[in-house]
């Protein structure tokens, strides 16, 4: 198949650089997820590799050959935008046949190809009605029907599953890895949604402001997030962040807030750079590294139950040590042992192991 490699890549609209100096690379084969909040750049870099937007500077890649002056036509991708772009005058079949007949395919294999797709997005009812008779969700199936069956060298898909509903979201997810998978089409998906993201990348590409801010496995980035941005993006409900500062004492390192201080474990302090002591940084931790209980134990934190959120076998608890100072904490009801009420005070335990240290002036991770 294909690999895609981006060297530097910028886009200007007019005087303003909506693309930062891009580098990247999806190896043949691979499933990369580019995620970020709206108005990042994950759409512009997907119409840079699919040549709809040419870089003011730098270069795109299929393999190792420069398709900067290639046209989109020519360049052998799959595309479903966020934006159906259906033909309104087809019917779905209709336009799931069309590019296979434009590229003078054989019958018996556009029918195959077409039934395989009708399957996968369980569209069979649907066949012979026009877009205009589809609701937003199935029209949005209709646009991904007519990358998938094409079967190009590279798949581009933006936000392809952002109308659906909970249940065929999470059916198509499933669905989709497996079609990349079984067909090894290489793939660049683009998502604001961070579940998806971890759920369907062998790659993801987290984004923000036009630059690229994180390049790793879905494990990566969740476990070593590079910088605040990241950390707070990544992650359901997002990580928790406190405002501490790193001390040596009696030969110890400890982390010291205004409402407590934590001994760190030599894992921890291992894991920070030699430049991390008596400085400013902002804590990380994640709602699930937290405990709670309704009796204070060694390095609790008294606090009080803000907000509840009950999450299905689960519960989200916001917990207001002081004002303005919140953790969110995600734990299992049967582990839990107590029903949690508004206002109730409670003791909060922060695993020092799980702690993750940001440079409190650029948020960048200490490690």
């Amino acid at each position: 198949m294909t690999s895609i490699r981006l060297e530097n890549v910028h886009v200007n609209f007019g005087k303003t650089e909506v693309l930062r100096d891009i580098s990247l690379e999806v190896a043949d084969g691979e499933l990369c997820v580019i995620v970020g909040p709206s108005g990042c750049g994950k759409t512009v870099t997907l119409r840079a590799i699919s040549g709809l937007t040419r870089p003011s500077r730098g270069h795109v890649y299929f393999d190792d050959n420069v398709i900067d002056h290639v046209a989109p036509g020519d360049r052998n991708v799959g595309m479903a935008f966020q934006t159906y772009a259906l033909y309104p005058n087809m019917t779905v079949r209709e336009n799931w046949e069309f590019p296979l007949r434009a590229a003078k395919r054989q019958e018996e294999l556009i029918q195959e190809r077409v039934g395989q797709v009708t399957g996968l997005l369980d569209m069979g009812p649907l066949l012979n009605r026009y877009p205009r008779e589809l609701s937003g969700g199935q029209q949005q199936r209709v646009a991904l029907g007519r990358a998938l069956v094409r079967r190009p060298q590279v798949f581009l898909l933006d936000e392809p599953m952002g109308n659906l509903d909970a249940k065929l979201r999470v059916e198509l997810r499933a669905s989709l890895r497996k079609l990349q998978m079984d067909l090894g089409v290489t793939t660049v998906y683009v998502t604001h949604d961070q579940v998806d993201a971890q759920a369907l990348g062998d790659k993801i590409v987290v984004m923000d402001v036009g630059s690229v801010q994180q390049v790793g496995t879905p494990e990566q980035i969740y476990e070593t997030p590079a910088n605040l941005f990241v950390a707070g993006f990544i992650g359901t409900p997002r990580m928790n962040f406190l405002d501490g500062t790193l001390k040596q004492e009696n030969g110890n390192l400890v982390v010291e807030h205004p409402l407590f201080k934590m001994d760190l474990p030599e894992e921890v302090v291992g894991r920070l750079a030699d430049n991390a002591r008596d400085r400013k940084v902002v804590m990380g931790v994640r709602p699930e590294s937290i405990g709670v209980s309704t009796h204070p134990g060694p390095q609790t934190i008294p606090g009080k139950i803000y907000v509840c959120e009950p999450q299905s076998n689960e519960v989200i608890i916001e917990i207001e040590l002081e004002e303005e100072v919140h953790l969110k904490v995600r734990v299992g009801r049967d582990a839990l042992g107590f029903e949690p009420y508004i206002d109730q005070l409670v003791q909060v335990q922060i695993d020092p192991d799980t702690l993750h240290f940001f440079d409190s002036v650029t948020g960048v991770r200490l490690s």
